[in-house]
């Protein structure tokens, strides 16, 4: 996979990562994080992460970290970064991307479902998934 093919979307946990000796998302990586997303807004920040996939070979992948929404509103993720974004934003985001045509598939990861005895907060991922991909054909 080429650099110029991945957007980091939505991350906003630089420093934690730093200090735990992660190393910086390279400068040939296009990065949104929420800073950047909210300065733009959410449709034109991803309509800009769509133009930089638009010459990816073969589509794109989307990985969705559940650590991107909001601690407060997502707790089952092991990142206490506050100031993430709601899952109203992830789910325009996720239908931005599903709606180019252009994605070949998606993965869900960092959920910690002991987190969620009750599933209601895996239930409030796939309801964000499921409006992001409704009328997909």
């Amino acid at each position: 996979m080429r650099d110029e093919d991945v957007v980091a979307f939505g991350f906003r946990d630089e420093a934690q990562a730093r200090s735990f000796g992660s190393p910086a998302i390279p400068r040939t990586i296009r990065g949104f994080n929420v800073e950047r997303v909210r300065k733009l807004g959410i449709r034109a920040a991803a309509r800009e992460a769509l133009q930089r996939l638009k010459n990816a070979p073969e589509g794109f992948w989307i990985h969705f970290d559940v650590d991107v929404p909001d601690n407060d509103s997502m707790p089952a993720a092991d990142n206490d970064v506050p100031g993430g974004l709601s899952f109203g934003e992830v789910e325009e985001t996720l239908r931005a991307m599903t709606f180019s045509g252009r994605a070949a598939g998606m993965n869900v990861t960092i959920f910690n479902p002991t987190i969620d005895p009750d599933g209601s907060l895996a239930q409030k991922i796939v309801d964000s998934i499921v409006g992001g991909v409704q009328g997909i054909r």
